[in-house]
């Protein structure tokens, strides 16, 4: 989504919001929840018809929202109670599905509006669940110390850009200063480092005045960490070496 479409989006359903409205719905944590968009009633903000879901956090955990629709592009905005912007998503879910990944705090109400990009309308579906680790393109462990060679290949899964990738989990302790190098003599490669659940903390594409890649990164905390090998052009492929200290 645009910066100007968000802001736009923001100032309209920040205006007028009202907590716990007639028309809210209220969403279970890992239950999917149904709904049409266009249905009569439904409130709108230039044309386009939304619908407002609530939810309260039973316990404090980082949790997904994924919206998902087979007729239309799915946009999902997360507010407070009252009503306060906190994020919005249109494409995170892969396709034209949304999702949103937040630090929620147990006891606290959510507010989430459910629309579309533009103003088409149909039936969609609506998830709260924790935010499990991801295991997505895992080859293995590496430890500070070690060094990996590894190939990137067609068929790799692969993440955002569509480039191919491999994954190695680290157990990384809080305060610890890790230094990352990725090399390569058949691509241009690209180094990121994300948590357990596969967000992204930290990158780097190149360093210096070369192709290679290199991150010095500081352990947030106590914990499980995934460092992607990948490359800056997607249908690169190849040999590569990757080094933890």
């Amino acid at each position: 989504m645009t910066r100007v479409l968000k802001t736009v989006w923001l100032v309209a359903t920040v205006a007028g919001a009202s907590p716990l409205a007639a028309q809210d719905r209220e969403l279970v944590a890992g239950r999917e929840a149904t709904g049409t968009l266009g249905t009569p009633g439904d409130p709108n903000r230039s044309g386009r018809p939304y619908q407002v879901w609530t939810f309260r956090a039973e316990s404090t955990m980082t949790a997904q929202f994924i919206m998902r629709s087979a007729t239309f592009d799915a946009v999902l905005v997360l507010q407070d109670s009252a009503g306060g912007f906190l994020d919005v998503n249109d494409n995170s879910a892969g396709g034209r599905d949304a999702r949103l990944v937040r630090d929620i705090r147990a006891g606290t109400r959510y507010r989430l509006i459910a629309r579309s990009q533009i103003d088409s309308v149909g039936p969609y579906t609506l998830m709260v669940r924790p935010l499990e680790p991801s295991n997505e393109g895992v080859a293995g462990p590496i430890t500070r110390g070690q060094d990996i060679t590894g190939t990137i290949a067609t068929g790799d899964p692969t993440g955002a850009g569509g480039r191919p990738f491999k994954a190695y989990v680290f157990e990384g302790r809080a305060g610890d200063s890790i230094t990352i190098d990725l090399t390569s003599d058949a691509y241009d490669t690209f180094l990121i480092v994300q948590d357990a659940a596969g967000r992204s903390l930290a990158e780097n594409d190149d360093f210096g005045d070369g192709l290679n890649s290199h991150l010095v990164f500081q352990v947030p905390a106590t914990g499980r960490y995934r460092i992607v090998a990948t490359v800056f052009d997607a249908g690169s492929t190849g040999a590569f070496r990757l080094r933890l200290r």
